[in-house]
């Protein structure tokens, strides 16, 4: 599926499969639902690595679970010390999928936070396009503001 997609305040830019989205800076934990949000109402199915601490706790994985299901999105749990848990995302990228992370691998309370080398390393192995979700200016769910990286 490649198509041109309306984007809030962007215009119009080219959403593919097979592509990685960088969403930044990670400030808050509804970032990651209004990002779904934002795929659900631009028809993009997307996998999302989550950390472990809410992918995996009993009561907060019914609950993503349950989002996911309703915005058309899946997670799955991206351990900082298994680099093994990137592999799903790259095994979904190379099937042409959408992903989602969050560079920075936990929510950050500076204007700038160190990326995690795993972002840089899933799109070199997968070949998929890198986009970045600003999330700098996001003042509510619909909001978001979307531009390409690189091809």
């Amino acid at each position: 599926m490649t198509g041109m997609q309306g984007m809030p305040g962007n215009g119009q830019v080219e959403v593919e499969v097979g592509t990685l989205w960088l969403a930044g800076p990670h400030r808050s934990l509804l970032d990651g639902p209004a990002v779904a949000w934002f795929a659900r109402k631009h028809g993009v199915h997307v996998l999302f690595g989550v950390d472990p601490d809410y992918a995996c706790h009993p009561v907060w994985k019914r609950v993503l679970n349950a989002y996911g299901w309703f915005t058309g999105c899946a997670m799955v749990p991206l351990y900082h010390d298994r680099p093994q848990s990137l592999r799903r995302l790259l095994k979904h990228l190379r099937e042409g999928g959408t992903a989602c992370i969050f560079p920075e691998g936990r929510i950050a309370s500076g204007e700038h936070a160190i990326h995690q080398p795993g972002a840089d390393w899933l799109a070199r192995k997968s070949g998929a396009v890198m986009v970045e979700i600003d999330l700098a200016r996001c003042v509510g769910v619909g909001k978001i503001r979307i531009t390409r990286v690189s091809n």
